[in-house]
């Protein structure tokens, strides 16, 4: 009897252990949504200081008018 118990919990930490190693199988998939959000960081940033530029000019434009 106790031979059975024990080989069950060898069998469910197995179990455990190979739908682990199921779950993290796709590191390339992973790795590729990282550099989409990446860009995405990016490309947001880069607008940010686009929309910075064009104030400060509008500004500039505005003081050296009136």
């Amino acid at each position: 009897m106790t031979a059975t118990i024990a080989t069950v919990k060898r069998q469910i930490l197995n179990d455990n252990r190979q739908q682990y190693v199921i779950q993290r199988n796709d590191p390339k998939g992973e790795e590729g949504f990282g550099k989409f959000l990446g860009v995405v960081m990016v490309f947001l940033m880069f607008l940010g200081v686009v929309q910075l530029a064009f104030d400060s000019a509008i500004a500039w434009y505005r003081d050296i008018i009136i």
